[in-house]
């Protein structure tokens, strides 16, 4: 029967207010499939006993761990003794030329058991630059990169170390949870521990079905030392250009993609054992790296889908769901926006009200597993920031547009140092007038006691009588003029490199 005029159906179709409607279905069930039903079956591999007792034939002594240090925050020394716990065979820090004497200070305070620590200055700016020159004194089959802020449980390597039980795997990642600071409250961090999470229920899902990630972090990767003994790997790694310009950061995922497009498998240990912490930045420095970690997520996925593209053949699970991320800001801003302005327009505040709601309850669905499945479980009081969170994850999404508008901006945002015209990788700041070595590192004054010459005479009355001779294990402090355009081999055994014991002293 026709409506009299002046009336209107309770109910008419309206392809732009019911395209958000469409939207919202794919995208759940794009979740489902994609991420949240894979990431329930995921399992990681667990500690066997076989290891503890040494009948395996991997451990943490085949692991060497390469830190590279700048600028290093009051909980370095925490992080350090942390990683000496764990019992990799060497640690090897490389720290920025001027953050040398500061590290070095600390390094003589911790117990090193019985790792040997490297204490290696890089004179060139850059983290690319000091991961590089760290492989020079790997001589074990698994090369660790730890940030310096990355705190380690009694078990992280050991859980690390067991799927290279397998000889095919080349990379493993591990889980990371916001550390709160000492100091004070940070919504922040509550904030970040929470996109943590998210994030790593989409490695879940991509390691359980066949492998494969789009990064693993540079807050802890392993990797087989192997995948980097090729002759290409410096051009590679540190001359990685993006639509003609130099790359600063993004060094974790160039070393993702990396192992993709090799033969290796990779894996994530994602469990409470293998879990570390690590502290973010907040305010306008929290932002720059949200920026900083959104461009490279663009600039790397579309190399790996489009440019390098071995993904589609050995990880299409991984492909598919790297495409659909990509996808996802779009969906997210496009959404909300559609909705309020047909509210608006039509003046019709009950579509506005149960989209809020919608958006509410598919969000809180999203965000209970990080409460009911996250080890260590949170506070029950964080509950109270789902709804916060629902704003910063939209907020994410605009910043990941406007990344994608501005990936020519290759700025740290937290540390002195750009690309500059002439792309050339340089300091900025207070240190920017700072005068440049021509090699990789520059050879420091040594500890009272050590030659910086490289001799291997050490008065050791002289260095006990300057309180510094306290370790219970072997620590080597390296004074080292790096070459990299020499063979690594070589550089592992220079001659001015020393290693000094606490229990006798002895140089070799």
């Amino acid at each position: 029967m026709p409506l009299k005029e002046g009336n209107t159906p309770w109910f008419h179709f309206d392809p732009v207010l019911f395209l958000p409607l469409w939207i919202g279905i794919w995208r759940w069930g794009a979740y489902l499939i994609l991420k949240g039903i894979p990431s329930l079956l995921y399992k990681p591999i667990p500690i066997s006993e076989e290891l503890e007792q040494g009948h395996l034939p991997v451990s943490t002594q085949m692991m060497t761990m390469i830190i590279p240090v700048y600028m290093p925050e009051p909980g370095f020394e925490e992080c350090l003794q942390s990683w000496v716990d764990n019992r990799p065979k060497t640690i090897v820090i490389v720290v920025d030329t001027n953050s040398y004497q500061q590290v070095l200070n600390i390094v003589e305070t911790v117990n090193p058991r019985a790792t040997i620590i490297r204490v290696v200055e890089e004179s060139k700016p850059g983290k690319r630059a000091a991961m590089y020159t760290g492989l020079a004194y790997v001589d074990t089959e698994i090369t660790v990169f730890a940030d310096d802020d990355a705190l380690y449980g009694p078990a992280v390597l050991k859980s690390l170390i067991m799927p290279f039980k397998d000889p095919a795997m080349g990379g493993c990642g591990t889980r990371q949870i916001a550390r709160p600071k000492a100091d004070k409250f940070c919504f922040s961090d509550i904030m970040m521990d929470m996109r943590l999470y998210q994030r790593y229920l989409e490695y879940r899902a991509t390691t359980f079905m066949g492998g494969g990630s789009t990064c693993l972090s540079g807050r802890t990767m392993a990797y087989r030392t192997q995948l980097f003994r090729f002759d290409g790997f410096k051009n590679y790694f540190l001359n990685e250009h993006f639509a003609g310009q130099l790359q600063l950061s993004g060094d974790d995922k160039c070393l993702t993609r990396l192992c993709i497009m090799s033969d290796y498998k990779m894996w994530h240990q994602i469990c409470e054992v293998c879990t570390l912490s690590t502290q973010f930045e907040e305010g306008a420095k929290l932002r720059a790296q949200l920026l900083r970690w959104s461009r490279n997520s663009w600039r790397s996925d579309i190399k790996m889908l489009f440019l390098e593209r071995s993904v589609w053949r050995k990880y299409p699970w991984l492909a598919v769901t790297s495409l659909d991320k990509m996808i996802s800001p779009f969906t997210m801003v496009y959404g909300p926006m559609a909705v309020l302005f047909y509210a608006f327009w039509e003046q019709n505040m009950f579509i506005l009200v149960a989209f809020a709601c919608y958006i509410l309850v598919t969000r809180v669905m999203k965000t209970v597993m990080y409460f009911t499945w996250s080890r260590p479980r949170p506070p029950c009081r964080w509950f109270w920031y789902i709804g916060p969170f629902i704003f910063v994850q939209y907020w994410g999404a605009v910043i990941k547009l406007y990344a994608l508008c501005t990936l020519k901006d290759r700025r740290w945002g937290n540390r002195e140092v750009k690309v500059n015209a002439q792309n050339e990788i340089v300091r900025t700041g207070e240190f920017e007038d700072a005068e440049e070595e021509e090699g990789d590192a520059a050879v420091k004054e040594a500890p009272p006691g050590m030659s910086p010459e490289g001799s291997e005479e050490w008065d050791e009355q002289e260095y006990e009588q300057e309180g510094k001779h306290e370790y219970a294990g072997d620590v080597g402090l390296e004074m080292v003029d790096v070459d990299l355009e020499h063979e690594r081999e070589a550089a592992r055994h220079a001659q001015h490199a020393h290693q000094y014991s606490g229990g006798g002293g002895e140089v070799y």
